[in-house]
């Protein structure tokens, strides 16, 4: 994302785990294999889109309004 000061150091978060195949992306969300925040369910099921803000959605299981760490 661009900064207005490019002079501004910024940190990079840096992802662990494998990066999936795409050619045999892994089922539930793809992006469990590299989530810190991985849940059970994550394996399972696609996240559906959940409201996050007044005009933001995540496909995201931590964003689910009655979350319960399925």
């Amino acid at each position: 994302m661009p900064v207005p000061d490019p002079g501004h150091a910024r940190s990079r978060e840096h992802l662990v785990g494998e990066l999936p195949s795409p050619l045999r992306p892994p089922g539930g969300c793809p992006f469990h294999p590299r989530c810190p925040e991985v849940m059970d369910i994550c394996h399972r099921e696609f996240p559906p889109a959940f409201k996050t803000g007044e005009s933001r959605l995540a496909h995201c299981w931590l964003h689910a309004p009655t979350r319960q760490d399925r």
